[in-house]
């Protein structure tokens, strides 16, 4: 984000609304995916946050939805 606007990313949690303020285009399917990914952004920030950690299964799922989210990014920022 701070590559493409020039400042400080703003104190918020939103994986969805940081990519926009990023100006960056990406499919509903990343989309879908950093808002899923939302609740673990909060925990991470507030570990004592009341947040359910996801199951073996579930983790594995999310690795394996953003890994699509990743590709995308890094095809972006190399445009």
């Amino acid at each position: 984000m701070c590559r493409q606007t020039r400042d400080l990313a703003p104190r918020v949690h939103n994986l969805v609304r940081l990519a926009e303020l990023a100006a960056l285009h990406l499919p509903e399917s990343c989309k879908d995916t950093l808002a899923a990914m939302n609740p673990f952004a909060i925990a991470g920030r507030y570990p004592d946050s009341p947040f359910p950690l996801p199951t073996h299964d579930e983790a594995r799922g999310y690795a394996e939805r953003v890994q699509e989210v990743f590709t995308c990014l890094m095809r972006l920022l190399s445009q």
